[in-house]
């Protein structure tokens, strides 16, 4: 988890992309990493398995304390993706395996969009 928090203090996200051996290796993202500490906190051990929540606690260099509650993580069903972040997801992975190219991960999110209106499994292979 340190590392991923480094991550997204540095990037703004921790992604594919951002996972790398220069990453890895990058003495910024390790000294970062090593201040980072992982605390039990009760409240979400009360809410684990209704909710995925988290807590993030910074100390800054000047003494200042800065905290952030998450109740529910992104794709939570408390705090869904919605579907304009779940298809960037789709086509952001597709197109970092080489598995599909932009317009054939189109024609694929058209297709699943379609299956709540589709019949017939028939009907779905027509598309």
């Amino acid at each position: 988890m340190g590392f991923v928090l480094s991550l997204i203090a540095n990037f703004g996200k921790a992604g594919l992309d951002e996972f790398t051996e220069v990453a890895l290796r990058d003495p910024k993202l390790q000294s970062f990493h090593s201040r980072v500490q992982m605390m039990f906190d009760p409240e979400i051990d009360r809410a684990s398995g209704k909710y995925w929540g988290g807590c993030v606690e910074v100390q800054t260099r000047d003494g200042r304390s800065l905290t952030r509650r998450v109740p529910a993580s992104k794709g939570d069903p408390q705090n869904p993706i919605d579907r304009a972040d779940l298809e960037a997801k789709a086509k952001h992975l597709a197109a970092y395996a080489n598995a599909a190219t932009a317009e054939e991960m189109d024609r694929i999110i058209s297709r699943i969009w379609a299956l709540k209106d589709t019949l017939t499994l028939r009907e779905y292979f027509l598309l």
